[in-house]
């Protein structure tokens, strides 16, 4: 967000940061998730980034991505502590300390600048953004959208 200069406008309007909470208690019913406000959103949270770009080369990025969401978005964790996301990846499986320990390497490092980037590049300014062809999707609102141009998409295969 930073990248491309966006401010969330909950954080700027009172009114809609706290229509916003509740709103976000709609939709985790919807989608029947559970779902903690989290303290520590502020922090260098590159670490557990760059896990998911491990994750996914070992073929592990849904157990991962599972993983760290529910420590961030169901249990409210500082996941900047190492120690706490390691913690999380070995109650999934995964051997939380390798994936962690191998994203520390400056390879991944860059890689997280070059998909930022390349994110940036193309449009994206907030998450969650999907881009199927040249068309962007941003916000959970907008997944019937996404789900039709994949259909269309599929069919014309």
């Amino acid at each position: 967000m930073k990248l491309v200069g966006n401010t969330p406008t909950t954080v700027v309007c009172g009114n809609k940061r706290n229509y916003a909470g509740q709103d976000i208690g709609r939709w985790c019913a919807r989608y029947q998730v559970p779902f903690k406000a989290n303290p520590h959103l502020r922090g260098d949270h590159s670490l557990t980034l760059r896990g998911a770009l491990v994750a996914q080369e070992m073929n592990l990025d849904e157990q991962y991505n599972r993983a760290v969401f529910s420590a961030f978005w169901t249990d409210a964790v500082n996941v900047t502590d190492r120690g706490e996301v390691v913690r999380y990846l070995e109650a999934a499986g995964l051997d939380g300390n390798s994936i962690l320990t191998k994203a520390e390497g400056d390879e991944y490092a860059k890689r997280l600048a070059s998909n930022t980037q390349l994110a940036a590049d193309r449009g994206v300014f907030g998450s969650p953004t999907f881009i199927v062809g040249s068309e962007m999707f941003f916000g959970n609102d907008r997944l019937d959208f996404l789900e039709a141009t994949l259909e269309k998409s599929a069919s014309q295969k």
